[in-house]
């Protein structure tokens, strides 16, 4: 399989990295998992995948912005 270069590695010669977060009310299924892993199994941007589990999204979005900063992370991708 050939590597595209991400065209976001670098935005104004800073280093990109991004977290992508989902909050979600219970299980993930399976396509979804499957085709955010396609989608950025082989971006060098991408350094972390954040879920939270929860009923109160608004709370569980604070969670993952915490966590993306902690982390180190530029940019918070949200899938809801």
């Amino acid at each position: 399989m050939k590597t595209i270069p991400s065209p976001f590695v670098e935005i104004g010669k800073k280093e990109v990295k991004v977290v992508i977060g989902m909050p979600c009310q219970d299980l993930m299924m399976a396509r979804t998992g499957h085709s955010i892993v396609r989608a950025v199994m082989n971006d060098p941007t991408v350094i972390d995948f954040l879920m939270w589990q929860g009923c109160e999204i608004a709370g569980a979005r604070t969670w993952l912005v915490k966590e993306e900063i902690r982390k180190g992370g530029t940019h918070l991708l949200f899938i809801d």
